[in-house]
């Protein structure tokens, strides 16, 4: 199904609608070079995969960016666990008759991705990269913005309290048709404390506006999916990364990211077999995608 604004739904099996946009080259799976599955971060939505679409048409790659339940148009999973999210994955890649693909998760997406590393089989799922990750908690937190330990800490044991806060701070703004400025001066405003670098990616109006689309789009309807979702961040996955067997695992990550401290991605790469790392001076969380990953060939994780 389509909607006006461009995204798509797959029914699933359990009777939920899963959002998705596809990105890049948007033809028949036969005439498609590779198929990445693109995992956004926190919080934000499908939209976010916009930043590579001029790249993956070049290249001839489909990028397919779902919303995670209870963001942009995908419904909310009551209960919702990260290990239940490949399941997902797989029943839309058979809807749209994808046989092989790789993933890339961003920020948020990191948990989302590498449950799907643990759990779909290589001969599907051939390759996985992990861009500024969110790492679980659990590998420590020292060097992480005072807020994000905060909403992390509050998340794992009351998401009903976060999705109040945060639908009052961002859903309500964002939800205003009339004063959309309030809105982006929020954003904005917690955008202060960033480092240089991620500031001066909000300086380009394209990325600027594809960064507030799809944050609008993660409060759509309500702040309860990205509130699940800060809840899922800060308790345990479900897995443990040692088991998590695979070829190559790719990392990039900027040193001075403030929002999932660099420290975290080294201990995800001293667990995660064949996983390789790729660090970036002076780099904060949101630099890192926008300014390097264009410099790496989606292709190259295949």
């Amino acid at each position: 199904m389509d909607f006006a604004d461009g995204v798509r739904k797959v029914i699933l099996s359990d009777g939920r609608a899963l959002s998705y946009t596809v990105y890049g080259l948007n033809s028949p799976s036969n005439l498609v070079e590779w198929n990445v599955f693109y995992f956004h971060g926190f919080p934000a939505s499908r939209l976010e995969a916009a930043l590579w679409h001029t790249q993956a048409l070049a290249q001839k790659i489909r990028i397919i960016a779902p919303d995670r339940p209870g963001m942009g148009h995908s419904s909310m999973q009551q209960g919702r666990k990260i290990s239940d999210w490949p399941k997902d994955v797989l029943e839309l890649a058979e809807h749209l008759e994808i046989q092989q693909f790789g993933i890339l998760g961003v920020s948020g997406g990191c948990p989302y991705a590498l449950a799907c590393a643990h759990d779909i089989p290589q001969d599907r799922l051939i390759s996985i990269a992990i861009c500024s990750g969110a790492y679980p908690i659990s590998f420590g937190t020292h060097g992480m913005m005072f807020g994000a330990r905060v909403l992390l800490s509050v998340a794992s044991w009351s998401p009903s309290l976060v999705a109040f806060v945060m639908d009052q701070g961002i859903g309500k703004p964002s939800r205003n048709q009339s004063h959309p400025e309030i809105f982006e001066q929020k954003i904005m405003k917690e955008m202060e404390s960033r480092p240089s670098s991620d500031k001066a990616c909000l300086a380009d109006q394209s990325f600027k506006d594809i960064f507030l689309d799809s944050v609008r789009a993660a409060f759509r309807v309500s702040a309860e999916g990205v509130a699940w979702d800060a809840r899922l961040l800060a308790m345990p996955w479900g897995f443990d990364f040692e088991d998590i067997q695979r070829d190559k695992i790719i990392l990039w990550h900027g040193k001075e990211d403030i929002n999932c401290p660099f420290a975290m991605a080294e201990k995800a790469q001293t667990l995660l077999q064949n996983a390789k790392l790729i660090g970036f001076e002076n780099e904060g969380h949101i630099s890192v995608p926008v300014r390097y990953l264009s410099l790496f060939s989606l292709i190259d994780l295949y």
